[in-house]
């Protein structure tokens, strides 16, 4: 399925950020954005369910599941970075639009369609090639029925008794505010640090801590179980998060401090450190809740509840993107581009950047308290998940000797 998804799903991204010749009819312009958006999360989804529901097929040992999660989110979080370094490639090559660097306390001249476009074009290229890995260098470990299928009501409702994936699912969703940050993170660069092509340099300070809690979690995860992982680190990201807001306050009302400068990005380190757990844990722990679903009823149910998995993320940066949009309309952010483009403004106020990054930092920190609530009744400790792992080695064995 993921091979099918490929040219679907190169053509579709290219194709958002293509320069049509209907532009400036705003009705024609949103049916246009709407079909194309809307074919591209088809194509994408296509992709992405069984590129997230593989790690439950690829071995039986919840250990090497975890390692296998934990590796391959690094790379995607490695991906998202290098996304950040080849939009200002484009935007340097391309003539006129972004100048990418200015003199602080500047801001930088908005992007063209060329740029858009020739970005579009790299990260689609190189997206797909590396997407097309994942079926052509893996193979299954765990037995399924590959041509099982359910209707819609069955789905869910053996969904409903899968317990602890619908704790996994209300802690995803009851969180959907810790990535804020990715749906406004132009115009938070832009505000913050002058351009929207300079995003690279809060994604280094806050990617940085997410590279080393990525390698970090999953030895957090052997030693403790996922759901004293999940709530500590929920309860670390409100306390990292509320920092980094005061500190980029202070920063913001001394823009020449070498001392908040320093601050200001150290604690955007420090966020980075719980910023992966959000996405590595729902992803081990939905792996754990199959086989625990197996282990009560016999089946597996892999598509079903990464479909499920899949369909709460789409819903989640669907609300991220609101509220952030949100607080950035609030901010005044638009009155004040189009005032530094009317040449009537330089830069943007303390308030702007305040609102702004109150949607950036103290709206995730509250969501992660609320993430945490639903993992104080997940019931798959490391002893559970022990029993499990031995039960169905011995399940798959008698299977395998008939």
């Amino acid at each position: 399925m993921i091979l099918y998804s490929l040219v679907p799903l190169l053509i579709t991204t290219v194709l958002i950020f293509t320069d049509v010749p209907w532009k400036n009819n705003k009705g024609g312009t949103a049916v246009w954005l709407f079909v194309i958006y809307l074919l591209w999360a088809l194509a994408f989804t296509m992709g992405d369910v069984p590129s997230q529901g593989i790690a439950s097929v690829l071995t039986p040992d919840p250990r090497e599941r975890t390692n296998v999660v934990s590796i391959s989110n690094t790379f995607k979080q490695i991906g998202m970075e290098a996304c950040a370094l080849f939009v200002p490639i484009a935007c340097l090559i391309i003539p006129g639009g972004s100048r990418v660097l200015v003199k602080q306390g500047e801001t930088d001249t908005p992007m063209i369609s060329g740029e858009y476009f020739t970005s579009a074009v790299i990260i689609a290229i190189v997206g797909c090639i590396l997407f097309a890995l994942i079926p052509l260098w893996n193979k299954d470990r765990v037995p399924y029925q590959s041509g099982q299928t359910y209707t819609i009501r069955e789905m869910f409702s053996a969904l409903r008794k899968n317990k602890p994936l619908m704790l996994v699912i209300l802690s995803y969703l009851l969180g959907f505010a810790r990535q804020v940050q990715m749906a406004i993170q132009v115009q938070a660069s832009n505000a913050i640090v002058g351009s929207q092509n300079l995003v690279i340099v809060l994604g280094i300070a806050t990617g940085a801590g997410s590279m080393i809690s990525m390698i970090v979690i999953p030895f957090m995860v052997k030693k403790w179980g996922e759901k004293k992982v999940g709530i500590a680190m929920a309860f670390y990201g409100f306390v990292a998060n509320m920092l980094s807001f005061v500190f980029g306050h202070l920063w913001f009302t001394h823009i020449h401090s070498v001392t908040y400068t320093v601050l200001f990005y150290l604690f955007m380190f420090f966020v980075g450190l719980y910023s992966s757990s959000f996405t590595i844990l729902p992803m081990i722990m939905t792996a754990d809740t199959i086989d625990y679903y197996e282990y009560k009823t016999g089946e597996r149910m892999e598509g079903a509840s990464y479909a499920m998995l899949t369909l709460t993320i789409k819903v989640v940066l669907a609300l991220c993107t609101a509220v952030g949009l949100l607080f950035v309309n609030l901010s005044g952010y638009s009155e004040t581009v189009a005032a530094i483009a009317a040449g009537k403004a330089t830069g943007f106020s303390v308030h702007t950047k305040d609102i702004i990054f109150v949607a950036y930092r103290i709206i995730p920190g509250l969501s992660c308290i609320l993430a945490a609530i639903p993992l104080f009744r997940y019931e798959i400790t490391p002893e559970k998940k022990k029993e499990m792992a031995a039960f169905l080695e011995k399940k798959r064995a008698t299977a395998a000797e008939e």
